[in-house]
């Protein structure tokens, strides 16, 4: 999928006497025959949400609208940060002459992947140092008001395997994971000012409780002088990309598949980064905790558990979640080569899967895989089996996905009117009470 280069460009009227830079290598050669590719556009947010009216109260957001007729000064495959349109209330300074410069953290959420990571990407292009980090929240472990353990263990371990695959995934690139326990508005300002990070990249999240957690951490860094960047991802459609303003989606899901399937275009999921800049030196990249330090007991018996009890086997991590995507697209070549007894294909049943499901979604619960490498891999497959690439949007799996995004947009738009409850009580794990 590809775009005219004035599309991806950053408005000169919105950056006053900013000078047009050079563009980029890959951004020139791709401008000598007119075209770009569009994977990375309207990604970056602001320094500073802007916020829109949603009725029961206002919610930030970050949904950059790029003019399309507007003069390019785009000097790399990402927008410029020094577009500031309507609403933003503060520009971010692009890099001198193009050129990354200062240190940047990359707060990783539910987001534990390095492909089509817009958050990895910008960083890895804009900053001479970037510090990945996760944040272990106490809040998320130990005992709801209710009695029941907030986080599982069998979610928790889930968990723990992906940041470990992580970090593992990281380190093979010449860069290394920072794992922190406690108040991610603590921890990450702590790890902010001790290497002198000027700015943190982060994707913006929709649920009440990572809502509440943003705006703490960006209050706090915001007090300390540092810049915080939020983009969007994890969902099918970008948001820029809707046929309407999320304020104004339609309530009911068919309402909403309707208008997205003729109206919005899925990008094309972004590749690792090339090169990560490494980390400053003297990181304490800490260590990642263990169910017994996150306040539950080991059990390896599996009794009652769907994640043990699949045969397949549930194991967190990126490699893990690619490695299963190949696997359900293998299974349905396989029965898709097959016919019914008047010779009819079976490709869409086939959709599926062997065991009637892809068996995705703990993988993309976590961000290990993204909802457009998915989509992208079952065009490639259904292309691959004789179909056109279009057949894809034909399979249960697109639909879900679709549906995945409903709710989420559906959860940003009134979430809102949640953002002025009390925040739920819970009682923190043992083993992580007073840890920072």
């Amino acid at each position: 999928m590809t775009t005219r280069a004035g599309a991806l460009s950053v408005p000169a009227a919105f950056v006053p006497g900013a000078p047009a830079p050079k563009l980029s290598a890959a951004v020139a050669a791709s401008s000598a025959t007119g075209t770009l590719p569009s994977a990375t556009r309207r990604g970056i947010a602001s320094a500073a949400n802007p916020f829109i009216s949603l009725g029961a109260g206002t919610l930030p957001l970050s949904f950059p609208v790029v003019p399309q007729n507007a003069e390019s000064t785009s000097t790399t495959l990402l927008p410029e940060l020094g577009y500031a349109p309507i609403g933003f209330r503060a520009p971010i300074e692009p890099p001198a002459n193009g050129g990354r410069r200062g240190t940047a953290l990359v707060w990783f959420r539910s987001d534990l992947r390095l492909h089509d990571h817009p958050a990895l990407t910008a960083a890895a292009e804009h900053a001479a140092r970037v510090v990945p980090a996760y944040v272990f929240d106490k809040r998320q472990f130990g005992k709801t008001a209710f009695g029941f353990e907030k986080t599982g263990r069998y979610r928790a371990k889930f968990l723990v395997e992906a940041v470990s695959a992580l970090r593992e995934q990281l380190e093979s690139r010449g860069s290394r994971l920072a794992v922190r326990h406690g108040i991610p508005e603590e921890a990450l300002l702590a790890l902010c000012r001790a290497h002198g990070v000027d700015t943190v990249y982060l994707h913006q999240e929709v649920t009440y409780e990572e809502v509440s957690v943003e705006a703490d951490v960006e209050k706090a860094l915001k007090q300390a002088g540092i810049r915080i960047v939020k983009m969007w991802s994890n969902t099918l459609y970008h948001a820029d990309d809707l046929p309407f303003s999320v304020e104004k989606m339609p309530d009911v899901y068919t309402d909403f598949r309707d208008s997205v399937e003729r109206a919005a275009k899925i990008q094309e999921p972004l590749p690792v980064p090339a090169e990560i800049p490494g980390c400053p030196k003297d990181v304490d990249h800490g260590v990642i905790p263990t169910l017994e330090q996150l306040g539950l007991r080991e059990n390896d018996s599996g009794r009652g558990s769907a994640f043990v009890a699949s045969q397949n086997g549930f194991i967190g991590g990126e490699r893990e979640a690619l490695n299963r995507l190949e696997s359900y697209l293998s299974e349905a070549a396989a029965c898709s080569r097959g016919s019914d007894a008047s010779g009819s294909s079976t490709r869409y049943g086939a959709q599926l899967g062997a065991d009637f499901s892809c068996k995705i979604s703990p993988w993309l619960a976590l961000g290990c895989v993204s909802s457009r490498t998915i989509m992208s891999k079952l065009a490639q497959s259904c292309g691959g089996l004789g179909g056109a690439a279009g057949d894809a949007r034909k399979s249960t799996t697109y639909f879900e996905l679709v549906w995945r995004d409903f709710f989420r947009f559906i959860t940003l738009k009134y979430a809102s009117a949640r953002l002025k409850s009390p925040a739920p009580a819970y009682a923190p794990a043992p083993a992580l009470a007073g840890s920072a």
